[in-house]
């Protein structure tokens, strides 16, 4: 249940993002089962996807909400393919990612390289197609968000 309602809610933020992005300043927009207005910036940060919700009020920024949504997508996923520990999570980086080559065949198995922590030891799991898809979009968008990038 827990990894149907995080997909579902990265979805749905990331499609309500996608049609404030299309509505003009003051148009409503409908989206994920919401109805919106894209707020109009009078001052500030023009650049960030801001909406008004009429049901509760609230203005929303949509960019950070997205953003959110998917970065507890991504952990959810990491830890469920991998089983590893939240301070294992943390430790995590693109120098992570190792290659095996196999001496039978040549060809080369992806690792995800974990640094010793509680046991003191290190592991290497083999990163399955649905991993490796998680982790090209962390990195996707871990690269996006680099500054001096768009997202």
């Amino acid at each position: 249940m827990l990894v149907r309602e995080v997909n579902e809610h990265r979805k749905a933020a990331e499609t309500l993002l996608q049609a404030a992005r299309q509505a003009q300043p003051g148009q409503s927009f409908a989206a994920a089962g919401q109805t919106l207005v894209r707020t109009v910036i009078r001052h500030g940060v023009a650049s960030k996807v801001w909406a008004d919700d009429h049901a509760t009020g609230k203005r929303r920024d949509l960019e950070l909400e997205e953003d959110h949504a998917f970065w507890v997508w991504a952990t959810v996923e990491v830890l469920r393919a991998t089983g590893i520990r939240v301070e294992e999570l943390l430790e995590l980086s693109h120098h992570s990612f190792v290659q095996y080559k196999l001496p039978t065949t040549g060809e080369l198995v992806p690792l995800l390289q974990i640094i010793p922590s509680k046991t003191g030891e290190e592991r290497l799991l083999v990163v399955s197609p649905d991993l490796a898809e998680v982790l090209s979009a962390i990195s996707s968008t871990a690269s996006a968000t680099t500054p001096g990038r768009s997202r």
